[in-house]
Parts: C-alpha cells; sequence; structure tokens
C-alpha cells in the first residue's frame, strides 16, 4: 500500500520494538526496499525516506530532528 503514495513526499519513523504495531521491523527490512525500487521508477528517490530506530511507540528528539528539516524541504518546493 505504501507505495501507491509514489511519488509523492513519505517520511516513515518507526520504533522497531513497538508494541502497540508489532513486527515494525518489517516495514524497515523487507517494506522499504520495495516502496524505494517503485520512488525509483518515479525518478522520486530523494521523496522517500525514513528514520527506524530501537525502541517504542514515540516520537522522540532523534525522530523530530530527521523528520522536521525532511518536511521543512518539502512543503517548501
Amino acid at each position: 500500500m505504501l507505495a501507491l503514495i509514489a511519488p509523492c513526499p513519505l517520511f516513515i519513523v518507526c520504533g522497531c520494538k513497538d508494541t502497540t504495531f508489532p513486527r515494525t521491523e518489517s516495514v524497515r527490512d523487507a517494506v522499504m526496499p520495495l516502496v524505494r525500487e517503485v520512488y525509483a521508477l518515479h525518478k522520486a528517490e530523494d521523496r522517500l525516506d525514513g528514520y527506524f530506530f530501537d525502541g517504542g511507540h514515540a516520537f522522540d528528539t532523534a525522530a523530530k530532528e530527521r523528520a522536521y528539516p525532511w518536511l521543512d524541504r518539502r512543503l517548501r518546493q
């Protein structure tokens, strides 16, 4: 389903030890490589990014430091 968003900008923040949404590591390990291929077909690789961390269901400082500049660049385009 994520690939259907292409080529629109997409940034995913995902804690790989999330108990609210278990098995989120599969998003990082299996899903994101496939979604990257779809974005590449659209020549939109720069519109896809993510931050995967070893933690639970949270939007921590490190996630904000990655996501906010990315969102700022996209919103200014």
